[in-house]
């Protein structure tokens, strides 16, 4: 018998992104685990000067984040669908930042991938 390793993956790939962003000056985050909205997963907040200050916030943008387990995540091979329902959402909110997360059974390893929806992209896409 097979002695398999199962992970978390919401828990390990949210905590990756948001490992990634805390190592950062300018962007903070509000991304729960376990989060159960619909469609956005939480927001990335840009700011204009390292403090992560209210009065330095320059906007909030909502992301969707997906994980995914493979044996060998390769950067790049990482793709994901988006539904149409969810683009046109999207678009009402002026885009969002999707990104995925795939990482191997051991939650390591990992492969990103981090698309801009924003809202000119997206009705491209609907219009084709």
């Amino acid at each position: 018998m097979e002695n398999k390793t199962y992970i978390d993956i919401e828990t390990v790939t949210v905590g990756k992104l948001k490992a990634a962003i805390g190592a950062t000056e300018l962007l903070g985050q509000d991304i729960p685990t376990n989060d159960k909205t619909p469609i956005w997963d939480g927001h990335i907040f840009v700011y204009a000067k390292p403090g992560r200050r209210a009065e330095d916030l320059i906007r909030r943008v909502p992301v969707q984040v997906k994980g995914h387990v493979e044996s060998s995540p390769d950067k790049e091979m990482v793709s994901h669908g988006i539904r149409v329902s969810d683009l046109n959402l999207f678009a009402g909110e002026r885009g969002a930042l999707f990104i995925k997360i795939c990482v191997d059974e051991e939650g390591k390893n990992e492969a990103y991938y981090c698309g801009a929806l924003l809202k000119g992209d997206i009705e491209e896409i609907l219009s084709n």
